[in-house]
C-alpha cells in the first residue's frame, strides 16, 4: 500500500499471521474441511455469475468511474478477482491469506482506499450470492449449510482485510514519526558561547531525549556557555513537558552551561503555576529577544550601535 513492492509473505509475517494464528482464527469461526467442500459448491454455483455481479456492483458503487482510479475496466478486473477468489478457499491456509492480503492491497491502491466503500462493496456482493443460494432447488437445511459456510469465510476474510487496513494505517503513522524524528531540532550558534535551541511541536519522551542529546553534544563541540531554549512553538505545555525542560536544563548545567527558557507566555505561566511545577531553578524570559539579552549579560557582552562604538575625535 505504499511505493515499495508488495510482498504478501513479508507483510503476513509483519502482521503476525503465521500458521498458528490462521488456524486459531479458523477454530474460533468453526471453519473445517466440511465448510471447504460447501464453499466449493458455492463457487460452482456463483462462479459463472461473478462477472455479472461485479458489473452491477461497479454501476452501483462506481458510477462513471468516480472514486476509482482509471481505467474502470481495471477496477472491474480487480473486483472480479477479489470476489471470485473468496469461495476458492483451497484449505484456507497461508496461501489463501497471502492472496487475500495482496488483493486487498490492489483494491486499496487502484479502486478505493476508503474502508467504508470496501465494506459496502462486500455487502453488495454477499447479498447477490445469498440471492442465488436461495434460488437453489434444495431443502432449507442445505441452504442454511451453504449460507453458514459463506458467513464463516466472510468473517475470516473481513478480519484479514480490516487487519490489512489497520496495519497500513499504523505503518504510515510509524513512517511519519520516523521522518519527524529525522527532522532534528537545530541547535543554532548565535555567537561564541551562545547557543539557541528552538523547540517546535509536541515534546514527547522520545523527542525530549533526542533534543537533550543534541543540545549536550552541541555544548561539548561548540563550547556553549549559555543556551536559550525557545518554546514559543510548543503547542501544549503540561507537567510532562515542563519536567522534560527541567531535565534538559539540569543536564546542560552539568555540562557547564547556563540555560534560559524563553517563549513563556502569560497563559503558559498560569498553567505551570496551576500544575504546581517548580521552576525556581530555571531562568525564564517571556520572549526570544529578552532571552538573548539575558544570555549576553551572563556572557559579559554588551551590544552597541556601530556609531556608538567609534572613538570620538579629540
Amino acid at each position: 500500500m505504499d511505493d515499495q513492492p508488495f510482498d504478501p509473505t513479508t507483510i503476513r509475517a509483519a502482521m503476525n499471521l503465521d500458521r498458528q494464528e490462521i488456524e486459531q482464527r479458523k477454530a474460533w469461526l468453526g471453519l473445517d474441511e466440511e465448510d471447504s467442500a460447501l464453499l466449493r459448491q458455492i463457487d460452482d454455483l456463483v462462479g459463472p455469475d461473478v462477472e455479472v455481479i461485479v458489473d452491477d456492483l461497479t454501476r452501483a458503487l462506481l458510477p462513471d468511474g468516480k472514486g476509482a482510479a482509471p481505467p474502470l475496466d481495471h477496477s472491474r478486473k480487480l473486483l472480479r478477482d477479489y470476489f471470485g477468489e473468496l469461495t476458492n478457499a483451497d484449505g484456507l491456509g497461508e496461501a489463501f491469506v497471502e492472496r487475500r492480503l495482496a488483493m486487498v492491497d490492489a483494491l486499496h491502491e487502484n479502486v478505493s482506499s476508503d474502508v467504508s466503500w470496501y465494506l459496502a462493496a462486500y455487502l453488495f456482493y454477499l447479498q447477490e450470492v445469498a440471492k442465488r443460494i436461495r434460488e437453489l432447488r434444495g431443502g432449507a437445511g442445505e441452504m442454511q449449510q451453504l449460507q453458514r459456510a459463506l458467513a464463516k469465510v466472510m468473517f475470516l476474510d473481513l478480519g484479514l482485510a480490516i487487519d490489512a487496513y489497520v496495519f497500513e494505517r499504523d505503518r504510515t503513522i510509524r513512517v511519519q514519526q520516523q521522518e519527524l524524528e529525522h527532522l532534528s531540532t537545530p541547535v543554532l550558534q548565535l555567537r561564541q558561547g551562545l547557543l539557541i535551541l528552538p523547540v517546535v511541536g509536541i515534546l514527547d519522551a522520545r523527542r525530549a531525549q533526542q533534543l537533550t542529546e543534541q543540545l549536550l553534544e552541541a555544548i561539548r563541540t561548540r563550547r556553549g556557555r549559555v543556551v536559550v531554549l525557545d518554546i514559543t512553538g510548543v503547542a501544549v505545555v503540561d507537567s510532562r513537558v515542563a519536567n522534560h525542560l527541567i531535565q534538559t536544563v539540569d543536564a546542560a548545567r552539568l555540562m557547564g552551561a547556563r540555560a534560559i527558557v524563553t517563549g513563556v507566555s502569560p497563559e503558559i505561566a498560569q498553567t505551570l503555576v496551576g500544575l504546581g511545577i517548580d521552576l525556581a531553578n530555571v531562568t525564564t524570559v517571556s520572549d526570544l529577544q529578552g532571552g538573548v539579552d539575558e544570555a549576553d549579560r551572563l556572557l559579559g557582552l554588551r551590544v552597541v550601535r556601530v556609531d556608538d562604538a567609534r572613538p570620538t575625535a579629540p
